[in-house]
């Protein structure tokens, strides 16, 4: 079993986001958007190519750190499941 953290393990494209538009949700720059996911967990390299997680992302901009740690080992119920929940609904709206 490997410890490496489960960023969008399954890939759910509801969750993925490219860099550019994490970048834009977060008010940041790109290449700081990059280092976000390198250093936090909060995307990982595809075929040559960062995806970011609006999950992952909700969890951080929030500070809430158990849930972040909680996604990173996989978890996917409980405070974990209410952040995919609340994303869903944000993007739904947004349509």
């Amino acid at each position: 079993m490997t410890d490496d953290p489960k960023i969008l393990v399954p890939f759910d494209h509801d969750e993925a986001i490219p860099i550019r538009i994490m970048a834009r949700l977060a008010g940041i720059s790109e290449q700081t958007a990059r280092n976000w996911c390198a250093e936090h967990g909060l995307g990982r390299r595809i075929a040559g190519r960062w995806w970011g997680s609006r999950v992952a992302l909700a969890m951080f901009r929030d500070g809430d750190k158990a849930a972040l740690n909680a996604y990173h080992a996989g978890q996917r119920d409980g405070r974990v499941a209410d952040y995919f929940a609340r994303v869903r609904a944000q993007k739904l709206k947004n349509l």
